[in-house]
């Protein structure tokens, strides 16, 4: 073989090697762009399934407001206020009672913070006994309770050890008004 085949068989290996680079790098580059692809549509996906659970909440949180508003707008709902005691003469609430309905609300907005690692309960009074109707929750702007109580003659709100107590401390009644 002369020099010539010589420096021509190299040109082709070298060619070779040349064009078998850019092949592999197209194909690393091919796949990243690939792993990058993946992803993006993972990303997506866990962004749209954030976005649909957002998006169930608020529908369930606008049809809960819905719900409350009917309430406080229907004809037979009471607004009762209790208004503050010597224990916090500045403190306020209402509750709204539906007996058709067998519905009731609390808006605590008037209720000022408890002390630490104590809660505000709500208790109603029916034929002289109280009857727990929950802790407060205060992040909230109505509180729909789980369980109507006929016969309520007064509600009051009492400071509590935080999570509640079976009966009420009425030397802490922060805020009291009479159903009529």
């Amino acid at each position: 073989m002369s020099e010539i085949d010589y420096k021509q068989e190299d040109s082709q290996l070298l060619g070779n090697i040349i064009l078998t680079a850019i092949m592999l790098g197209l194909m690393i580059l091919s796949y990243q762009l690939y792993e990058a692809n993946q992803q993006l549509k993972l990303d997506h996906k866990i962004d749209l399934e954030e976005m649909a659970v957002k998006l169930e909440q608020s529908s369930e949180k606008q049809l809960s407001y819905k719900q409350r508003l009917l309430l406080v707008s229907h004809p037979s709902t009471k607004k009762i206020l209790l208004k503050g005691t010597d224990n916090s003469a500045e403190s306020y609430a209402t509750v709204m009672y539906n007996p058709e309905l067998k519905k009731i609300l609390l808006d605590p907005a008037g209720m000022v913070d408890p002390m630490e690692e104590m809660a505000f309960q709500l208790w109603g009074k029916v034929k002289g006994n109280y009857i727990d109707m929950g802790v407060i929750d205060q992040d909230q702007d109505l509180i729909a309770l789980e369980t109507f109580i006929e016969e309520v003659s007064t509600f009051i709100i009492t400071l509590q050890i935080e999570g509640g107590d079976d009966t009420p401390d009425l030397d802490y009644v922060y805020v009291k008004g009479r159903n009529r």
